[in-house]
């Protein structure tokens, strides 16, 4: 299981990675709306570059980077729950196409297509884990922190979803490449969609930050156990944090940022489902 795990880290958080990246640069078109596909890779590496400069630092300082990067997240869902909900209208929010329920081989493709985003949006909240060895107190900290994890974004995400449903028409929601400036600018205009862009870019960013964090720890934990690569134990002379991991996961996923968004989060899952979830299933049944 710690081969798999091990493996499957080195391919997925790369792409992890990259996929928040690809989306910063994707979301960026509603502010820049004649970018190339050069310049979008581009900035896509660029977001991957700046979060290792970011993360080449100690714990603590990272630390206070997260509480910033955190703020913003919360103002951001923040904003579109009460927005969403002063201005909610039930009857566009629960308008279903004729035949939505009919099990057909559409209502499964459609159950699969949303269930995939589904699973990517929850897929942060075993992120503690990788960092065990750099968190006060882990055995009463980790559970607590994954299962509130799981708990108050199934709240939110469901909150946030209704809100927007509840204000635009899923049939103008599902062809939407920027759904929140979109829903900003319905209810406030141009200039406030403007600054939720901003804020939903934060977003991206400190999720690519938050998933290098964690997934950097994995292969040092590995390799000063002795079961990979030497060059990733090794930790800063001043700082003490892993370095040569920081930089490789860094430089990986920029390269990884050539992928389209869609063809990233599908082979992330892939790969974790088959050699990680699925694994874990029967293990948890084993033990």
């Amino acid at each position: 299981m710690g081969f798999l795990f091990l493996w499957q880290v080195m391919l997925a958080a790369p792409l992890t990675a990259a996929s928040g990246a690809v989306g910063f640069a994707d979301y960026a078109h509603f502010l820049f709306p004649h970018l190339s596909w050069l310049e979008q890779t581009g900035l896509a590496i660029a977001v991957c570059m700046i979060a290792t400069v970011l993360l080449y630092r100690d714990i603590r300082a990272i630390g206070k980077i997260s509480i910033a990067m955190w703020v913003g997240l919360i103002a951001a869902m923040g904003i579109i729950i009460v927005s969403g909900f002063l201005h909610f209208n039930a009857a566009l929010a629960f308008s279903f196409p004729s035949g939505a329920f009919h099990l057909s081989p559409s209502f499964f493709a459609g159950l699969g297509a949303a269930t995939l985003i589904s699973m990517y949006d929850f897929s942060g909240y075993f992120n503690v884990c990788l960092i065990g060895g750099e968190v006060k107190n882990p055995a009463r900290t980790i559970p607590r922190c994954v299962l509130l994890s799981i708990g108050i974004l199934a709240v939110l995400y469901l909150a946030m979803n209704l809100s927007i449903v509840g204000v635009l028409p899923w049939s103008h929601a599902m062809k939407s490449q920027s759904i929140m400036s979109d829903f900003t600018q319905h209810l406030y205009g141009a200039r406030a969609a403007y600054w939720m862009t901003l804020l939903i870019l934060w977003v991206a960013f400190a999720s690519v930050f938050c998933v290098l964090l964690g997934y950097t720890r994995v292969p040092f934990a590995a390799a000063v156990e002795g079961r990979f690569f030497s060059a990733f134990a090794r930790l800063h002379p001043r700082r003490r944090f892993p370095s040569f991991s920081v930089v490789y996961m860094g430089v990986v996923s920029s390269l990884a940022c050539l992928l389209s968004l869609e063809a990233l989060i599908k082979a992330l899952l892939v790969i974790q489902i088959v050699t990680q979830f699925a694994a874990q299933c029967i293990a948890v049944v084993v033990l």
